[in-house]
């Protein structure tokens, strides 16, 4: 994944926010899942302070604990984008 790649973009409500992808494999097939155009993924909310929306494909997975703060954006179980 070069520089110019490691960036996502993402518009909610008219509003567009940039985030920084981690260097794995999630990421690398994400963006050429992308390089086709963008994607628009439908949320909910859950627990109350996470969306989360289906990808329209599974990407692949790397499990680990981790502990999410508000503004992180991550992949659960290789096919939902939570969003904190």
């Amino acid at each position: 994944m070069t520089q110019a790649q490691n960036k996502l973009y993402i518009t909610a409500n008219g509003v567009t926010r940039t985030a920084v992808l981690a260097d794995n494999a999630a990421s690398e097939a994400l963006c050429r899942m992308l390089a086709d155009g963008p994607a628009t993924i439908s949320m909910h909310d859950y627990g109350g302070w996470e969306k989360v929306g289906d990808l329209p494909m599974p990407l692949p997975t790397f499990n680990s604990q981790i502990t999410a703060q508000p503004g992180d954006i991550m992949l659960y179980q290789g096919r939902q984008l939570v969003i904190f």
